[in-house]
């Protein structure tokens, strides 16, 4: 199974983490790790892009929440960006942009991080 989560280098430190136009349950699993490869590859500065998701289930809000712990303890910053009003409204019932940077524009994101929003492919090795 290909992952559908995906951790791509953009900068010194920073990567993207992006995938699928889906954020359900089944891709939480390729989420941590696509985090965790961003964290293992040095990246101090982690956007998690949810581009266009309709719905971002409990299990990938709890991959994003707990990975941002991890990274913080890297001393690393995260956000993330969802340009779908309702993915939007379940990043924030999870109260999300309380806890870390959250955009609904991607370009506000991609700013953040210090570049320019393009597709993203590859890994962050």
């Amino acid at each position: 199974m290909n992952a559908r989560f995906h951790a791509a280098r953009v900068g010194q430190g920073m990567c993207v983490v992006t995938g699928e136009r889906e954020a359900r349950a089944e891709t939480a699993e390729d989420l941590r790790e696509a985090l965790s490869a961003a964290v293992a590859a040095g990246c101090k500065r982690v956007l998690v892009d949810l581009q266009d998701s309709d719905h971002v289930d409990p299990l990938v809000l709890g991959a994003i929440l707990g990975s941002q712990r991890r990274l913080a303890r890297f001393e690393g910053d995260m956000a993330v960006t969802c340009a779908n009003p309702s993915g939007w409204a379940d990043l924030e019932r999870a109260a999300i942009p309380r806890v870390m940077p959250a955009f609904e524009d991607r370009n506000e994101g991609f700013e953040w991080l210090g570049t320019e929003v393009k597709e993203i492919r590859g890994n962050a090795r």
